[in-house]
């Protein structure tokens, strides 16, 4: 797909931003997603550490990665790494979906954190066939130790 462009930004950056604030809204499952559970979290928060590995299509955002180094503070989301490791949450547009947009947004993470494995929150089958590709990709790259 032409015209892509990966940009990693604070997501503190974000949060100040309303438009880009708005569009990482809509790019979630759902109001109460984890996504926004974290969105929720992180604007009173304020976490330093938390990155938004965003994807344009032309000036549009069509996919987001949220990468963060700690779990919101319930505990509502389980990753499956220690508390205060890198962890992420990837969003597509639907429309973008199949295309390795995803797993470019995983590898931007594992590439900004060599060496360690990112957490991920995965209940569903798609989710699980989603990061056991990324993984594998990652691994491929080298960018990931066993």
């Amino acid at each position: 797909m032409d015209q892509l462009r990966l940009e990693v930004v604070p997501l503190l950056d974000c949060l100040a931003n309303p438009i880009v604030h708005g569009y990482l809204r809509e790019l979630t499952l759902h109001s109460r997603s984890g996504m926004n559970v974290f969105l929720n979290d992180f604007s009173k928060t304020k976490p330093l550490t938390a990155k938004a590995i965003l994807v344009y299509h032309q000036d549009k955002i069509i996919a987001w990665g949220l990468l963060a180094y700690q779990v919101d503070g319930w505990q509502r989301i389980e990753f499956d790494v220690p508390l205060n490791e890198p962890n992420i949450q990837i969003y597509v547009a639907k429309e973008y979906r199949r295309k390795g947009i995803g797993t470019a947004i995983y590898l931007k993470a594992q590439e900004l954190n060599p060496g360690k494995k990112i957490g991920i929150s995965s209940d569903t089958l798609e989710r699980d066939m989603f990061f056991a590709h990324a993984r594998a990709q990652a691994a491929k790259l080298n960018q990931v130790k066993d």
